[in-house]
This record gives C-alpha cells, sequence and structure tokens, in this order.
C-alpha cells in the first residue's frame, strides 16, 4: 500500500496538453478581462460579501498561471491595488465590531487566505505571509470563539425556499450576521488550514481550528438545508487539518458527509444542488470542491472508488459547466428528486456565473493537471490518476524520469506512456488506474493490482506502457455487433440519507447511458425540433443503437443522437450556447 508521502507533482514538474491545457487557457484568458480588471472585481467595502470575488479571482489566475505556464498581465496591477481596498484591520469589508461575526464576511476571507498562501509559495515575499498573519488575528482567531453559538439548528433560523443562488444576509441571532448560504461561515475552514500549514501550525490558530471543527461536526446539512459549496470546502480544510493530525475519527466523519452528498444533494450527471434538500441549479463551485475532495479522499484512503468519482465528475460535470466564453455557469438538476431529465443551462445571469463559478473553474482545472499523477517516493511508485496528455517530471530520492503522456482517453481507452529522460538507478513502479466500468479480465492477471494496472520500469526501455483500458464489450439496446458501451445504469430507486434510506416515487424503469465514463444525453436533428410529442426520449427493449465513433450514437430508425454531455472535439469557442441534452431516459410505458 502506499505511505503517507504519496503526494502530487510541484507545478514546474508537469506541462498539460490538448484539451486540459486549451480549457485553461480559455479560463485563464477571461479571467484577464474587463470584468476581472481593479475597477470592476474591487468591491467597496460594504459589499455583501467582502473578498469573496477578489480572492477567488486571484486564486484562480495564480494556480493557472502556475499549472498551465501561462504569462500573467493584470495580476501586477491587482496586487498592487490589493492593500488599499482592505480596511484598517488588513480584511475586506467594514471592520468587525468586537462579538459579532459577519458570515458571508468570514467565507469571502477563505479564498483571500487561499490566494495569499499559494501567492507566497510562488514568489515567498514577506509583505504577503504579513497578510496571511493579519487575517487569521484580526478575523479568524476572535470568529473562532462564536462557532459554539452558531445557529446549527434548523429551527433556530429561517429557513429559505428562495430561488436566490447569490446568497444575502438573512438575520442577525447572537453574534452572528447569517447567510441564505446556511453554513458559508464554515468555508473559512479551507483557506485557515493552509494558512496555518504555512505559518508552521502556531498553536493560536490550532486552537481556533478546533473551536470551528467541532461546531461543523456537529451539523447536519440535510437538515438544516446547507450550502454544497459551503460544506464542502469545509471538508477539504477537514482532509488538510486530518493530513497535520491524524484522526480517524475526523477523516470517517470526512467520508459519512461526502457520502451523504454524494447520496442526496447530486445529480444524475454527478453535478451538485446549490444547496441540500433544495435542486434549484447547479453549483460548478461545489462540483470543483466535490472532484477536489473525492481526489484528497484517495490519497487518503487509497480506496479506488474516490477515483472513480473523480472521472464522472470532471466528464460529466464540470467540464459540461464550461461555456464558451471559458467561465463557467450554472445548469437544471437532472434526476431525482425533480422531474427533470434534460441538463439544460440556466439563462442569464446564471449562464456564465461571473463573479463566483468561472473563477472556481480555474481552481478546477489547475486541480485537474495537479491529480494527473501522484509518486510515492518512499516505495519508488507512481499512480497515474487521471489521464490527460502531458510531459511531467517524475522526482525519486535517485534521480528523475520525465514521461510524456498520450492518450484518447475518454473516448476510447488508449494510453502510452513515453520515456524521454531518466537518470534513476533503481526499478519504479507505475499503477495506473483501471476504473470500474472497465474488464479487467481482458488483461493478464500479472499486471492487475486490485483496481490498477502495473507497469515495472527497469532500464533502456522507450515505451513504458501501452495499453488499451479493456471496455466491457455487451450488446446494449440490441446493438450488433457489441460496442464499447456500458450496460444502461439503472437509477436506484432507493436514495440515502443521513438517517437511513427513503423510497423515492416511482418511475417506469429510468436510466442513464454511458460510454465509460461518459454519460450519454439525447439530442435531435434539426429538422425533428420542437415537434409536438417528441421532446421526450424513451428506450423500448427493441431500441437498437450505431456506433458513430467518437463515443456518439445512434438511435436506429429515428433522427435522435446519443453523444457525451461535454463536447471533446469542436472547439470550446465554438459551441452551441443552448447545448440541451436528455440525461434520464424513461422506460417504454
Amino acid at each position: 500500500m502506499p505511505t503517507s508521502l504519496c503526494h502530487s507533482l510541484h507545478p514546474d514538474d508537469i506541462l498539460i496538453k490538448g484539451d486540459l491545457y486549451t480549457r485553461a487557457r480559455a479560463n485563464f484568458d477571461r479571467l484577464e478581462q474587463q470584468d476581472y480588471r481593479s475597477a470592476q472585481l474591487f468591491q467597496p467595502l460594504d459589499h455583501d460579501w467582502p473578498g469573496d470575488t477578489e480572492g477567488r479571482t486571484l486564486l484562480a489566475l495564480v494556480l493557472l498561471a502556475r499549472w498551465a505556464h501561462l504569462e500573467l498581465h493584470t495580476l501586477g496591477d491587482l496586487l498592487h491595488e490589493l492593500p488599499a481596498r482592505m480596511n484598517s484591520e488588513g480584511c475586506f469589508g467594514p471592520p468587525q465590531k468586537p462579538g459579532q461575526v459577519d458570515e458571508q464576511q468570514l467565507s469571502g476571507h477563505t479564498w483571500i487566505l487561499r490566494f495569499l498562501v499559494e501567492h507566497y509559495r510562488w514568489k515567498q515575499l514577506p509583505e504577503t505571509r504579513a497578510m496571511i498573519e493579519r487575517i487569521v488575528d484580526t478575523l479568524v482567531i476572535p470568529a473562532s470563539a462564536h462557532f459554539v453559538t452558531y445557529p446549527s439548528a434548523a429551527s433556530s433560523r429561517a429557513r429559505s425556499d428562495s430561488d436566490n443562488l447569490t446568497g444575502v444576509r438573512t438575520e442577525t441571532i447572537g453574534a452572528w450576521t447569517l447567510s441564505s448560504d446556511i453554513g458559508a461561515a464554515f468555508a473559512i475552514l479551507d483557506g485557515a488550514t493552509q494558512a496555518y500549514e504555512l505559518l508552521g501550525q502556531p498553536s493560536r490558530l490550532k486552537s481556533a481550528l478546533d473551536l470551528i471543527v467541532a461546531a461543523y461536526t456537529a451539523i447536519d446539512p440535510v437538515a438544516l438545508g446547507a450550502s454544497t459549496h459551503a460544506m464542502l470546502t469545509a471538508l477539504r480544510g477537514l482532509v488538510r487539518f486530518h493530513a497535520l493530525h491524524a484522526s480517524p475519527v475526523l477523516l470517517s466523519h470526512v467520508q459519512h458527509t461526502y457520502a451523504t452528498y454524494m447520496a442526496t444533494a447530486r445529480t444524475e450527471n454527478y453535478a451538485a444542488h446549490a444547496r441540500f434538500g433544495h435542486p434549484i441549479a447547479t453549483d460548478p463551485c461545489a462540483i470543483v470542491d466535490s472532484f477536489v475532495l473525492a481526489i484528497d479522499l484517495w490519497r487518503c484512503t487509497f480506496d479506488p472508488a474516490y477515483l472513480d468519482d473523480a472521472h464522472h465528475i470532471y466528464y460529466n460535470a464540470f467540464l459540461p459547466s464550461q461555456r464558451p466564453s471559458g467561465g463557467f455557469g450554472r445548469d437544471s438538476c437532472t434526476g431525482y428528486p425533480t422531474t427533470q431529465l434534460h441538463l439544460t443551462p440556466l439563462e442569464d445571469p446564471y449562464y456564465e456565473s461571473v463573479r463566483c463559478c468561472t473563477p472556481r473553474g480555474g481552481e478546477g482545472l489547475a486541480a485537474a493537471a495537479a491529480s494527473v499523477y501522484h509518486v510515492d517516493p518512499q516505495a519508488d511508485t507512481v499512480f497515474v490518476n487521471l489521464y490527460q496528455c502531458s510531459t511531467a517530471t517524475l522526482r525519486f530520492a535517485d534521480g528523475h524520469l520525465v514521461i510524456r503522456q498520450t492518450t484518447t482517453y475518454p473516448v476510447d481507452g488508449w494510453i502510452r506512456l513515453d520515456l524521454l529522460d531518466s537518470t534513476v538507478k533503481t526499478p519504479k513502479t507505475f499503477q495506473l488506474f483501471l476504473p470500474e466500468w472497465a474488464s479487467p479480465a481482458d488483461l493478464p492477471t500479472s499486471t492487475v493490482h486490485g483496481r490498477f494496472v502495473e507497469a515495472v520500469f527497469s532500464t533502456n526501455h522507450t515505451i513504458l506502457v501501452r495499453f488499451d483500458i479493456p471496455w466491457h464489450r455487451v450488446a446494449v439496446l440490441g446493438s450488433d455487433p457489441p460496442v464499447p458501451l456500458a450496460t444502461p445504469v439503472r437509477i436506484d430507486t432507493r436514495v440515502a440519507t443521513s438517517r437511513g434510506t427513503s423510497p423515492v416515487p416511482p418511475a417506469p424503469s429510468p436510466c442513464t447511458l454511458r460510454h465509460g465514463p461518459l454519460l450519454l444525453g439525447a439530442s435531435r436533428a434539426a429538422a425533428e425540433r420542437g415537434k409536438p410529442g417528441v421532446e421526450l426520449v424513451k428506450l423500448t427493449a427493441e431500441a437498437r443503437l450505431v456506433p458513430l465513433g467518437q463515443a456518439s450514437y445512434l438511435i436506429d430508425k429515428t433522427m435522435i443522437g446519443l453523444s457525451p454531455l461535454v463536447d471533446l472535439v469542436r472547439p470550446l469557442d465554438t459551441l452551441e450556447r443552448g447545448n440541451r441534452k436528455q440525461v434520464v431516459f424513461p422506460g417504454d410505458d
């Protein structure tokens, strides 16, 4: 089993290419447009979310510049203006009155802290470290004392069923000025734990984090109708805290809360509801959190099921939420508990959520680059967890390997690793992730170790690995010959909750269709769109699929095409604005 020393690469040690680079470049270019220049980015002191958009944007710019090796043009001006935009205590928004906490102000500073930490790691500027310490001392530590009284019972606060997706201040209870984004205050765990790690784990901040963690682990996000984004962001902080102070109890809580989210607050295409129990729209910010959290949980547990989640989230929720502009936006929630069968982008102002989702999308793309490889130097082992065209330098105690990865995944399972340079003196083991839908029986048993395909590099190799992930080839819906499409996945007729299971209303055998990790959506030829009675696609026992290549199919004798929710073929900026596809397919009544 890998050791706790397993880590991702340094940004300088990987060069991403292909689709991931194209998307990162598009998002980076969007974040350097006028919407994100100082006059538009920095908000007045009395803004509803002090520091929130500013922190998200600055963080995304730094992460994309580092992981995609892009040249920054606007960050210098933004950094120059940053101190003048802060209050007398070194924070955004008005100075807090003693004994009072503004939930939205505290939440926004998780992104300011994370940006400052990432920038300090990069540039090592002492003034940046001083800004981190000041926010910790003037905002985080004073606020931590009040988490014991955070209104965490649903009966103690007004629950809003409003369709407002931006979050507003709602009421004051005790020390707390609360947000309609219930639980937003706990997001500070992400930035505060990263600051704690950077600052050398100061005891004063450890005591503050202990108080916030204790309050977080006592809440029920389902009963509270909490913000999925806030809850998942907080879980990322808990994972980081666990890495610094190993706690099986804390890790178990993270796993339980993540499982609750996956069972109750995600769509059929693995996107996140904006709130627990209120599926009015997806939240790309929470999608990013869920993707990163799945990778983090794999690193903590080495359970490959979390990598399965990461692949499904990345291709079916995260990438489809990126818009032709390079930004990110909200979609409809598919599947239970809604009756929505189609994945449909929302209209403005949510088609692209400029203030929150677009910069968080940048972090998600950087996280994908960071997740391709993990190295366990103690065990001389490399884990290949995501398949992306790239060149990487893998460092060990006795030297390094330079590897070029070429792949056509997920359209098919072809992967190749070429050795470009080596200075190592001992054999190294490569473990390539084998997705749950693959067929390990079609690989030599000597190469399969659990859910990983093993390849050992010794010396004089020019090709490290070249293989196809074997796909289950089954006759799906009458296809002949068999095609590499997984058996239709029946939507579970029961849904787990934090208190057990409850029945879902009966449905006529709904299912989703998948090509490997890719959910397929149905779209009709232009000639049939809008005709009465043809909007809903139903699948009969006699339906036959005709493979068209590029993970696309045609339902035989119809004008109905099936293709992935994300277009991996056409350039991003050429995609249609209203890319509406049916994701859930009822059976024939």
